[in-house]
């Protein structure tokens, strides 16, 4: 039988977590300030535009999920069969050479 000698266990963690000081710890966070003023505009308005679509999704998502749980929330099938069939439609089109 192998032995793996990378693999540990709980009871090798436990001296390396003891050796850990949280002290330096702190001084390594300490030595590396957020750097927030080297990004520039443009890479700071993507990030913001994104952070917003991301809350917007989940804002929707959160709506979407309370109206299932409560019954509120009902399915158009036809527009969804509609989706589904243009999106086959289009997938057919790209991966089909003429």
């Amino acid at each position: 039988m192998k032995i793996d000698k990378n693999a540990g266990s709980a009871r090798d963690l436990k001296p390396i977590q003891s050796e850990i000081n949280p002290n330096q710890v702190e001084q390594r966070d300490a030595r590396a300030p957020a750097r927030t003023d080297s990004v520039s505009p443009e890479l700071r308005s993507r990030a913001d535009a994104a952070q917003r679509e991301s809350e917007t999704r989940r804002a929707r998502f959160e709506d979407i999920r309370s109206r299932v749980q409560d019954g509120s929330y009902r399915v158009d099938r036809e527009h969804v069969a509609r989706s589904l069939v243009s999106d086959l439609e289009g997938f057919i089109r790209a991966n089909t050479k003429r």
